[in-house]
């Protein structure tokens, strides 16, 4: 199974012109699916913890989705948004996964289903940009947090602790979140 690439663009003139992208059919809602199964997997095994995925039926022609469907789809995204742990990015978005059935409560539109999957494309694509900012050794460096710092080391026990309780360069790169300058800001010289 791959990733493909959602529909983010739907617009008010799709919906008034009825066009396919104004509606969620079958194969729409395998491809949100599908996609929201592979979101999952790369946030657990990135982030190295257990995510609860509901499996839910595969839809037919012939079978209309209940509300109770919908929002164990968008439950299945809304933890796997959650648990990525990122920071606020434009595109994240909370995904409501509590709507109620019938005609007096509100229902979602062409602006929502453009969150479902352009929050997917957000962590799929923001996972592919931090891997190269993962620190695998050495201590935290200056000028940020130190949360920030040690949320992507994954390797701790690579270098040896320092015997001086001064910061020092360790592994002579910048550590993610923080620009050179700041990198380099607290760092002293042997």
């Amino acid at each position: 199974m791959r990733y493909t690439p959602g529909i983010t663009d739907r617009t008010e003139l799709d919906v008034s012109g009825r066009t396919a992208k104004a509606f969620i059919n079958v194969i729409d809602w395998v491809r949100i699916y599908n996609n929201s199964k592979i979101i999952n997997l790369i946030v657990e095994f990135l982030n190295d913890q257990e995510i609860e995925f509901n499996e839910i039926e595969t839809p037919v022609i012939t079978k209309i989705p209940y509300v109770a469907d919908l929002n164990t789809l968008l439950g299945n995204i809304e933890r796997a948004r959650v648990a990525a742990c990122f920071p606020v990015i434009p595109g994240l978005v909370e995904i409501k996964d509590d709507w109620l059935s019938g005609s007096a409560p509100t229902t979602p539109t062409y602006l929502d289903a453009n969150d479902w999957e352009k929050v997917m494309e957000v962590i799929l694509q923001s996972f592919a940009a931090v891997l190269d900012y993962r620190v695998y050794c050495g201590v935290a460096a200056t000028g940020q947090q130190r949360f920030y710092q040690n949320r992507w080391r994954i390797y701790p026990n690579w270098v040896q602790e320092s015997v001086s309780p001064v910061r020092r360069n360790r592994t002579g790169i910048a550590v993610s979140g923080a620009g050179l300058t700041i990198n380099n800001l607290g760092r002293r010289y042997d």
